[in-house]
């Protein structure tokens, strides 16, 4: 399991990101954006076509369990929606740690991937005290 990380994304003028760190040289480091990764599938359908298929079904699953938890709790009890959000945000969490996974895994097995993450600006190099835990 990869540690994601935050850092600062230059395609995406300074804002930050989710990242996970897959190489070191010196002071820098070079990135891996797990958000960009799941926000473009097009790289992950090139390496295994089904997985984009299961990551944008438990995103459509935790967003059915985050407003079925607010149905219930103007249905059933007003504390419904705890539970919900609860859940909706333990599943997004899990989603986005498998997408890093497959990510880092994806590139350990194929390193040109890296060329081709670079091009559409989901990897990049970043000082090593730019990148902190999230």
């Amino acid at each position: 399991m990869q540690t994601v990380m935050l850092a600062p994304s230059p395609t995406r003028k300074g804002m930050i990101d989710r990242v996970v760190v897959i190489g070191q040289q010196g002071d820098a480091v070079t990135v891996l954006s797990v958000d960009g990764l799941a926000l473009d599938p097009t790289i992950m359908k090139r390496v295994n076509p089904g997985y984009v298929a299961a990551v944008k079904t438990w995103s459509v699953i935790a967003g059915l369990v985050a407003i079925g938890g607010i149905a219930l709790s103007f249905t059933w009890a007003w504390w419904a929606f705890f539970p919900g959000l609860v859940i909706a945000y333990v599943l997004r969490q899990a989603n986005r740690m498998s997408v890093a996974d497959f990510g880092v895994e994806s590139i350990a097995s194929d390193p040109s991937l890296v060329q081709q993450m670079r091009a559409k600006g989901l990897v990049w190099d970043a000082a090593a005290n730019t990148v902190v835990p999230s």
